[in-house]
Parts: structure tokens; C-alpha cells; sequence
């Protein structure tokens, strides 16, 4: 099969070169057409790297960027047969890197050559055809399966006196030439997977590897990078540039990504060349292991420390859909925390209908809050189809519908995470099975999801400062004003107890909250009240309702919504109705404060007023 490889890099040599500029642009146009994964997966990198730049801007970047790797290719192909005169007629060495090669043969040093992962790498195996004499080098490799392409490659890399060293082997070889006063090269990725270190690129997270450092640290080595300047098809020079840095491990491997960094973003040589169809940031995505940053060499409280980072840069893009009830929301709240606790990295993006969205933005731990479009059929799900140009990487659905489902399909998240009871949600990839038990909470039933996907940090109840007054002076009866439900029995029941709070109590106040047009509150229980001592609040806002509810001592209702509003904010809650709906509803409450009652008649309204004055 070598000489097969090295039959068709003869033959290949022998096509005009402008041939093979056309036949490698159209390769990197089909590569960016046809193979959309990769396509997304160059078009996210670049919207890391490049937040501020255009749509437009970034496919233009892309198609070149696939159309460099197709020329990489022919190179590694062609390449194989090249001698030192047609190398030397392609390519040339930048005057600092002669004048660097030519200082080992005057001082006894080492080094350590980062290697940057720009297109037509190839040509770092070629340097010694430059010069005459060339210090002892050994390069770290990647050995393949395959053993005779792996003869193949170390004959043709080989060649003109580089050693090729498996990272297999360990650091014994490279220790081995650092001692002889030689030269390690070593490309320096930012996707070392689990045996890397955890810090930051671009300030997102990134597996980084610190043998450089390590070597630096222990031998005292140079630290310099070499790369290749394109000038043309199949033409560039060779360039090296130092590296400045500390002598230690931390600040090698830190100030290294920052180098490059900065070249990718300001230097059109590198962002044109860089291998964007990797997966550069592919750390700490595995599903089971979302909500945790676990990485057994942990560097990133050494990274903040470096840089003087308060905390983390929130880098990572993650949308929360919001359930559609408020006491959904309220139970939901502590888990934000806990996510942004356990992932200080999460951007996180609150997806909630508009009525919630002031209040939210007060009370939870997020980052922007969006709100549901208003529109209607198809121009409802185009709001989320644009959402793909963010690429957002995580969707944790709170929201059990199967239109909240097709909102974080439509957005193209690829982690769609959500949880289920009986209904199949196959518009999720991750999706965890509750409990069907009716009185567990979703405060609970979410917290066993989150831990289902790598969550440690520990849910514990809220502190809330329980609201106690000597003297009653305010109290709420928080009523559902629906025509279907209202009847002469519950607004007799409703009349006879506020009527019996007002006469037990001479100084307090009550405050109606009528959450419906229909003035039924006013006319049917109002009536025979004493106007002065009783004030209704129509259809306000969450924060209307926050700020009156701040007001009072206690409060009585028979609504769900309304008792985990007035349970949050820390107010003693009475909740009225059947035996069921008291069990299940109070489960649901985080730090339960409310009190059952079970009866809803005009016989019992004195029991009623009797248990609530034994609280208050």
C-alpha cells in the first residue's frame, strides 16, 4: 500500500498547478455544501472566535478555510515525493528562524517549538531541509492503527532527519532530547480530551495539554512557536515567534492559548489556515455530565487566579424553557440556581411567557430573559428557527408540551433535555423518566433530573424570613373570580369570613385580588362590607401583586398560583379546598408555610376563621 501512496503522489505531481488550485477550492466547496455536520460544526467555532462578524462574513471564512484543508490533503499526498529543490522552490525560512536555528550551534540550549494547528503542517517536518546542520529534534506524533501507513508516514516525515516520537511512549524520549541540547516540537491543541488540563480558550472551557510547560518547568527550555506563513497555493515561509511566558507549567500552557489567541483573531494568516473542522471546545459535553465541570486536572481556579477573573466568563450558551403555570416557575427557581452554582460557566437564556418576564427578571439567576412571540402558526416557530444563528449547545425544557418541544427542536440545540411521566417526548435526546406520584413536587421531580445529568451540588430549602405581626393589621383573600365557579355558597362563605377577620381584628384591612374582568368579587362579596376596610386589586401585573402581597400579614386562598406567590415571598398562607388538592399542592411547596383547610361551606366558614386566628 507505500507504494501504492507513493504511485499516486507521482502522478498527482504531474497535474499543472493551477488544476490543482481549482480541483481543491471545488473539493472545499463540496466539503462545506454537502457534509453539514462539519459545516456546523466550522460555522459554530467561528461564531466563538468571531462574535461580532457577519453571517456573511463567516461563510465566506468557512468555504476558504474547507478549501485550505482540501490543499493540506494534496500536500500531505504530493508532498511525499518532494526532494530539498522543489521544497526549497515552494517554500522558504524567515530570517528569525535562521538566525534562531544558527544560535544552537554557538550556546548549549534546549527548546520546546509549539506548533500551532494551522493547515499545510507538513512543512514542520521539512525545516532540516534548510539547513546543513540541524540541532537533535524530536516531534510528538499521533501513531495510527494501520501499520503500514504508519511505516509510510514516519519514512516520508523521516527523511530529512526529524525523529518522530509516539506520545505512546511517554515523556522519556523527550526528556531524552531536551538533556542533548535538542529541540521537542509539540502541537499544542486545545482538545486533549480527559488527560488534559481544564482551563480556558477563547474564554470557554477547553481540555488544553500542559507537557510543554512541564518539559519548560523541568529543563529550563526556550519556548517559541513556529508556523507556516501562506503566501500561495502550495507557497508559504516558515516563521517563529517567542513565546513570552514564565518558566513554569501554568503560565507556559496559559500564555500560549493567548498567543494564539490573539493571532486568530487579528491575523488573517492564521484564522484563514486554522483547522476550524475540529471540534475544538468538546469538553465537559458529555449528557451524563452536563451539569457538573468534572476534570480530574482541574486548572481553572489557577486560570482565574492568572488573569484576575472574578469568575468564570459565561460562555456557554444555554436556554431554559420556563413552564407555563407560576407555581411551575416558583418550583423551578432554585433549580436556576443550583445550574448556575454547579455551572458558573452557563450563559443562561429564560425562555417564559411575557406576563412572567418582569418578575423573573427580579427573582431568578439568569443571564437575558426572552419572551414568547405573540404570533401564531408558522410565525410562532420561525422566532425559534432563528435562534440556530447562536448556536446555542444545551435546551433544558421545564415545560411538559409538545410545543415546547418543537420550539427547542426548531432551534437547532443539539443537548435537548427535558423530563417525561407518561407522554413519549422524542423531540428531546435526553429526556428522564419521573415519578408518576402525584405528590411529588417539581421542585423535587427536577432535581432528580438535573442529577440524572451530573448534577452534585445539594438542593436545600430557601431561607425565608417567615412574615409575623403582633397585630393584624393587612391581610389578602386571593379569590378565582371565574363565572363557572363562583356561586351563592362560596360568596356567602367568602362574606361571612372576611366579615368575621374585620370584627375580631378593628385595625385591619383586606385586600381582594380579583384576577378576571367580571366584578363579581365587588358586587357579591364586597357587598355588605365595610368600604373603607376592604380594597380590590383588578388583573395587576406579577409585580403589582408582589409589592401589595408585601403589605400583608397573611393570606387566604382557594388558588394554586397565588399560594406558592404568597409561599415564596415568605407570607403566612392559608390555602382552602378538598383533601386532595391540599396534599398535592402543598407537596409542591418549597418551604411550605400554608395551612390546610378542607371545607368550603357557609356552616364552617366560623371553624375556618377560628383556625386562621389561632395562627395569626
Amino acid at each position: 500500500m507505500g507504494k501504492l501512496l507513493n504511485i499516486t503522489a507521482k502522478i498527482l505531481n504531474c497535474i499543472p498547478e493551477f488544476l490543482a488550485k481549482w480541483f481543491c477550492t471545488f473539493c472545499g466547496y463540496l466539503l462545506y455544501g454537502f457534509l453539514i455536520p462539519r459545516r456546523y460544526i466550522v460555522l459554530n467555532n467561528l461564531h466563538t472566535v468571531f462574535p461580532n462578524k457577519s453571517q456573511k462574513w463567516c461563510r465566506k471564512l468557512a468555504r476558504i478555510n474547507c478549501s485550505r484543508w482540501a490543499e493540506t490533503v494534496w500536500l500531505f499526498l504530493t508532498g511525499s515525493v518532494w526532494d530539498k529543490a522543489k521544497i526549497r522552490q515552494h517554500f522558504s525560512v524567515s530570517p528569525a528562524l535562521r538566525k534562531w536555528i544558527a544560535s544552537f550551534e554557538r550556546t548549549k540550549k534546549s527548546a520546546v517549538v509549539l506548533v500551532p494547528h494551522l493547515n499545510l503542517m507538513e512543512t514542520m517536518t521539512w525545516i532540516p531541509a534548510f539547513f546543513e546542520h540541524f540541532p537533535d529534534t524530536g516531534v510528538v506524533y499521533r501513531p495510527f492503527r494501520s501499520k503500514w501507513f504508519e511505516n509510510w508516514i514516519r519514512a516520508t516525515r523521516e527523511r530529512f532527519g526529524l525523529q518522530l516520537i509516539s506520545r505512546k511512549r511517554g515523556v522519556m524520549p523527550l526528556e531524552k532530547v531536551l538533556k542533548n541540547n535538542g529541540i521537542v516540537g509539540i502541537l499544542f491543541d486545545q482538545s486533549a480530551g480527559e488527560p488534559g488540563c481544564l482551563t480556558t480558550f477563547f474564554n470557554r472551557l477547553a481540555s488544553c495539554t500542559d507537557l510543554p510547560g512541564r518539559l519548560v518547568e523541568k529543563y529550563g527550555s526556550e519556548v517559541v512557536a513556529i508556523y507556516l506563513k501562506r503566501t500561495g497555493f502550495l507557497r508559504g515561509e516558515l516563521c517563529m515567534e517567542e513565546i513570552p511566558c514564565q518558566k513554569e507549567t501554568l503560565s507556559v500552557t496559559l500564555e500560549a492559548n493567548r498567543w494564539l489567541e490573539t493571532h486568530l483573531q487579528n491575523d488573517s494568516v492564521f484564522y484563514e489556515n486554522w483547522l476550524w473542522l475540529h471540534r475544538r471546545w468538546k469538553i465537559q459535553h458529555w449528557p451524563t455530565r452536563r451539569f457538573n465541570i468534572a476534570q480530574k486536572r482541574n486548572l481553572l481556579s489557577e486560570t482565574c487566579a492568572y488573569f484576575n477573573w472574578s469568575q468564570l466568563p459565561r460562555k456557554t450558551e444555554v436556554w431554559v424553557r420556563m413552564p407555563d403555570r407560576l407555581s411551575d416557575i416558583i418550583a423551578v427557581l432554585p433549580l436556576l440556581k443550583l445550574l448556575r452554582k454547579a455551572r458558573p460557566d452557563f450563559y443562561l437564556h429564560l425562555l417564559c411567557h411575557k406576563a412572567f418576564a418582569p418578575w423573573l427578571q427580579r427573582h431568578a439567576s439568569v443571564d437575558v430573559i426572552h419572551t414568547l412571540p405573540c404570533r401564531s402558526g408558522w410565525g410562532y416557530f420561525k422566532h425559534f428557527f432563528a435562534i440556530r444563528k447562536s448556536f446555542p449547545e444545551v435546551w433544558i425544557n421545564f415545560a411538559d408540551s409538545f410545543k415546547s418541544d418543537m420550539e427547542a427542536y426548531l432551534s437547532g440545540t443539539k443537548q435537548r433535555f427535558g423530563m417525561r411521566k407518561h407522554r413519549w417526548r422524542f423531540l428531546l435526546n435526553h429526556v428522564f423518566k419521573i415519578s408518576t406520584n402525584p405528590q411529588e413536587s417539581l421542585t423535587a421531580s427536577g432535581y432528580k433530573f438535573l442529577q440524572a445529568f451530573g448534577l452534585k451540588e445539594l438542593l436545600e430549602p430557601p431561607k425565608i424570613s417567615r412574615k409575623r405581626a403582633k397585630e393584624v393589621k393587612a391581610f389578602g383573600c386571593i379569590i378565582k373570580a371565574l363565572p363557572h365557579k363562583m356561586n351563592s355558597l362560596t360568596n356567602a362563605f367568602w362574606k361571612q369570613l372576611i366579615a368575621s377577620i374585620l370584627e375580631k381584628f378593628p385595625e385591619a384591612h383586606c385586600v381582594l385580588w380579583e384576577e378576571q374582568k367580571e366584578e363579581l368579587i365587588d358586587v357579591q362579596i364586597r357587598l355588605d362590607l365595610p368600604r373603607d376596610r376592604v380594597s380590590i386589586l383588578k388583573e395587576p401585573t406579577l409585580l403589582q401583586a408582589e409589592a401589595a402581597l408585601d403589605t400583608l400579614n397573611f393570606v387566604i386562598t382557594d388558588d394554586k398560583d397565588a399560594m406558592c406567590l404568597s409561599n415564596y415571598l415568605g407570607i403566612t398562607t392559608f390555602f382552602i379546598g378538598d383533601t386532595h388538592l391540599c396534599e398535592t399542592t402543598l407537596q409542591e411547596l418549597v418551604n411550605a408555610h400554608a395551612i390546610t383547610l378542607t371545607t368550603q361551606n357557609v356552616e364552617s366558614a366560623n371553624s375556618v376563621f377560628e383556625r386562621i386566628v389561632g395562627v395569626v
